[in-house]
């Protein structure tokens, strides 16, 4: 003998459900994250080439570039929903010479990846 009172909380799981416009949000972050590292990138070849033609002068566009792909990195680790740690992991990583290249091609496809299965049509790679 169930009785049903008119006051309880109700029993759907509603926050099970997941928010359209936060995953929009999402996938707007993971394209600005890959944008910076893309754009960090080809700087960050412009400023080596400037260094052999020019000289020193160049240093400030490879501190530039330099200091654009941690942002990138940091910022599209987190929008792909890797922990601090990872983060910190990538940020480190943009510091090593070669490896920053690896840990940015795979930033770069699993951003490239997550932007393809999003319901909303993204820009992917250099289409601004």
């Amino acid at each position: 003998m169930e009785q049903d009172n008119p006051y309880a909380a109700p029993r759907a799981r509603v926050a099970d459900v997941p928010d359209p416009g936060q995953d929009h949000e999402r996938l707007k972050r993971i394209a600005s994250g890959q944008r910076i590292i893309i754009y960090s990138l080809l700087g960050s070849f412009f400023a080596y080439a400037m260094q052999v033609m020019v000289g020193p002068v160049a240093v400030v566009l490879t501190l530039a570039a330099f200091i654009a792909s941690i942002v990138g990195a940091v910022r599209l680790a987190g929008a792909l929903g890797r922990g601090v740690v990872w983060q910190v992991v990538y940020a480190i990583l943009m510091v090593i010479p070669l490896i920053n290249l690896l840990a940015m091609l795979a930033l770069s496809s699993q951003a490239t990846r997550a932007l393809r299965k999003g319901e909303e049509e993204f820009a992917v790679a250099f289409a601004v």
